[in-house]
């Protein structure tokens, strides 16, 4: 399926290179713990990725369907956490795929390749399998 001009996935290819690209921005580190965050990068990534889209060829449409994948990858980590800690899977999952439209299935995909590059898999590996199964689960029920 295409949107705008490309297919989804050369959209989602672009967000997964630039959805992280206002860390540098925003990183703040607790000096007690060592610990990082960075609050805010997906809004102020999104605004970025829409400013670098074009360079990607992305126009219109398909570059709104980037900015969106970019602003809402934090929200599917924080659907995830409210899940485990809340339970009632399907009444997050009905509030967080019309705040993403048709950038749901992408959302969850960048979720899933972020897991990746985070430490959850070294720090809490349980957590980990949790997520990454309720992810794959609930992307193949998207397809």
């Amino acid at each position: 399926e295409k949107i705008g001009s490309h297919s989804r996935r050369e959209i989602l290819i672009v967000a997964t290179i630039l959805h992280d690209i206002a860390k540098t921005l925003t990183i703040i580190k607790n000096e007690k713990t060592g610990m990082t965050a960075c609050p805010g990068h997906e809004l102020i990534g999104s605004y970025l990725s829409r400013e670098m889209g074009g360079r990607f060829g992305l126009s219109g449409a398909s570059l709104k369907h980037l900015e969106t994948i970019v602003l809402y990858h934090g929200l599917a980590h924080d659907m995830l956490t409210l899940i485990f800690k809340k339970g009632s899977t399907e009444k997050y999952i009905q509030f967080f795929e019309p705040i993403v439209g048709r950038a749901f299935i992408e959302v969850q995909l960048l979720a899933y390749a972020d897991m990746f590059g985070s430490d959850l898999r070294k720090i809490d590996p349980t957590e980990f399998l949790k997520r990454e199964e309720l992810l794959i689960s609930s992307i193949k029920s998207s397809v």
